[in-house]
């Protein structure tokens, strides 16, 4: 399958599982659409993003070799679709405890919390990553409250009632 070739055609969850299931579980594949990502113009790359996600819901040990690089890709993105998805991933399908730079990945969800230009769902997986996170680090409990409680006033409902959430399990 041309990869980049299919993934200018739509934009469909129907063609996502297309390219998920011709990747499958083969490590050259997942490479070759995880480079999209990153190398590719939108909306190949936020397609490509999709994919990667699909695919690591069945197959989360495809983004390991990948996750150090992460981080600094993440940051670096222009492309909302694709901060959104692969914050996803390691919300959702990442062992945090196995990330030895988490010190990058915590620094760039807390950017996100911050940025007025972060899309809600950035910003709601970057408060579900450091909520994980504080099961590892419990001494970042009472920084992440501060923040949370700064930044409710500036968020939407959605984000209120997460945000609400999470406090009220961090300060039980």
């Amino acid at each position: 399958m041309d990869f980049v070739e299919t993934l200018k055609t739509e934009s469909s969850r129907a063609l996502v599982d297309l390219v998920a299931s011709a990747v499958g579980n083969n490590p050259t594949h997942f490479k070759t659409v995880f480079d999209l990502c990153f190398e590719s113009h939108y909306p190949v790359s936020m397609r490509a993003s999709w994919v990667i996600q699909a695919c690591c819901e069945n197959y989360p040990e495809l983004i390991n070799p990948y996750i150090h690089n992460l981080f600094e890709k993440i940051k670096d993105s222009k492309i909302d679709g694709v901060k959104r998805n692969f914050l996803k991933i390691i919300s959702e399908y990442t062992e945090l405890k196995q990330i030895e730079d988490a010190g990058l990945l915590i620094d760039t969800c807390f950017n996100c919390l911050y940025s007025p230009d972060s899309a809600i769902a950035i910003k709601y997986y970057s408060m579900n990553i450091i909520y994980r996170y504080c099961e590892i680090e419990p001494d970042l409990k009472n920084e992440f409250c501060v923040v949370l409680e700064e930044i409710t006033e500036h968020s939407s409902k959605g984000l209120k009632s997460r945000i609400g959430k999470i406090l009220k399990e961090l300060k039980t």
